[in-house]
């Protein structure tokens, strides 16, 4: 394997994963990341039964401690985030208009599908590019800040969005609304992510419906809390020199983006979808599982990819970027890195580590969940243990003793919905999922960034 063995590797986020997502992550973050005489940092990913860690990777440690912060002091010098923001939006509002009016995918001529196919990808690309530029911002922005103000309770409180996630604005929507078939149509794509998971249906918010009490009173009430956490941010904020109010905006605008972002890819994979599943019905593929160059090999001359390589890229494969390519490893070939560089040691210890997202203390049994699973077995007071949240988690979440996720900083979902909530959160906690067992008693110290077994 042609992977260097001396690599500095930054976990970001693990999460069940089409192929076709993680080649893009990696594909159009080597473009992005490269533009510094071909050094900075780009992206790899790993997948175990399409299980998948992204991670950023470094050719050596000074470059891990150098360049993020060029990288990233670039972007805030030259404002290119907020122009990058400003652009995603206006392709939001006219990608969404275009695609909610698309014509039946199934009178489409060849030529049309793939260069919806191709928009399509696209838009996806720029999307995850800049939700792993705002990641890359994170490691920098993150440790100034813990070292500027220790107090973790104030910083979780400090460095909470000032814009409502997507999430909340769902909830707030739903227990407003009368019209509970137009809320369906507006947001069933919420329960989406990256792999085969399904829409929401009518039925669904139809028993959400009759299931909460109060709607209205609960509605205002969370309205009342965030106007209560935004004056008290505000007089916090103002209490800090010029130079770390600047940090904390960048922070807060970061964790605001990055929310946006995750609903941009969410929601236009919904929309998209009827155009893969067009491509996959035609030439009897799995096309997420194929490269856009092997998609243009198939409408080409009808090359298609051996069986024996989709399995592989379920079972166990890493995208890896070079200088002008995407590299795909499988096999035997994976395992070398594999241990040296995502192995999670799942020993005898009893307590682990992560971050502090929300604080306070909760107990409970674990109950292990992944997006894209069923999660009607959660029960009240238990620890939700996962390796990230989606919207369709806001319910058990608010119900959960404590929040234990693998994946995330102070700007992640898991960490702003905890926020909103008010329930203990640790984010961070690396193999929680694979360590942890369902049942099992644990201590989630948030105060402390702890999590513990009992």
């Amino acid at each position: 394997m042609k992977i260097p063995d001396h690599l500095v590797i930054s976990h970001q986020a693990v999460r069940k994963c089409f192929f076709l997502f993680r080649y893009i992550t990696t594909a159009y973050c080597q473009k992005w990341f490269t533009f510094f005489d071909n050094k900075g940092c780009a992206v790899i990913t790993y997948t175990k039964d399409d299980l998948t860690e992204w991670a950023f990777v470094f050719s050596s440690q000074q470059e891990y401690q150098e360049q993020p912060h060029i990288f990233y002091q670039y972007f805030l010098r030259e404002k290119v985030i907020d122009r990058f923001t400003a652009d995603i939006h206006a392709r939001y509002d006219a990608t969404m208009k275009e695609w909610k009016q698309l014509e039946p995918v199934e009178t489409m001529t060849q030529e049309q599908l793939l260069a919806y196919y191709n928009q399509a990808v696209n838009y996806f690309g720029h999307a995850v590019r800049g939700m792993m530029t705002l990641r890359l911002g994170d490691l920098v922005n993150l440790p100034m800040i813990q070292k500027q103000i220790p107090d973790s309770d104030l910083l979780a409180s400090i460095c909470a969005p000032t814009k409502m996630s997507y999430s909340l604005e769902e909830e707030i929507e739903f227990l407003e609304t009368t019209d509970v078939e137009r809320h369906a149509q507006k947001w069933q794509w919420s329960s989406l992510g990256y792999f085969f998971e399904e829409p929401l249906s009518l039925q669904y918010y139809l028993q959400r419906k009759k299931d909460i009490q109060d709607q209205l009173a609960r509605a205002h009430a969370l309205r009342e809390e965030l106007e209560r956490r935004e004056q008290q941010q505000k007089e916090q904020v103002a209490s800090l020199s010029p130079d770390t109010q600047w940090l904390v905006y960048n922070i807060q605008e970061a964790a605001a983006a990055k929310d946006f972002l995750k609903r941009v890819l969410i929601e236009f994979r919904y929309y998209a979808e009827q155009v893969f599943q067009e491509i996959a019905r035609r030439f009897e593929v799995e096309i997420f599982y194929y490269t856009p160059e092997e998609v243009e090999l198939l409408f080409k001359n009808g090359t298609r990819v051996e069986d024996a390589i989709i399995r592989q890229r379920h079972e166990l494969c890493i995208t890896y970027p070079k200088k002008d390519a995407t590299e795909i490893y499988y096999g035997a070939d994976v395992q070398e890195i594999e241990k040296k560089y995502f192995a999670h040691d799942a020993d005898n210890a009893s307590e682990w580590s992560g971050r502090i997202a929300q604080t306070g203390v909760g107990k409970g049994a674990v109950r292990i969940l992944l997006p894209g699973g069923d999660l009607s077995s959660f029960c009240d007071g238990e620890v939700l243990v996962t390796n990230n949240t989606t919207p369709s988690f806001v319910p058990i979440m608010r119900r959960a003793a404590a929040i234990v996720a693998e994946e995330g900083g102070l700007t992640s979902h898991t960490a702003v919905v905890s926020r909103e909530l008010g329930v203990p959160c640790v984010v961070g906690v690396a193999g929680a999922t694979q360590i942890l067992r369902n049942g099992q008693i644990i201590e989630v110290d948030a105060n402390m960034g702890i999590v513990r077994k009992l």
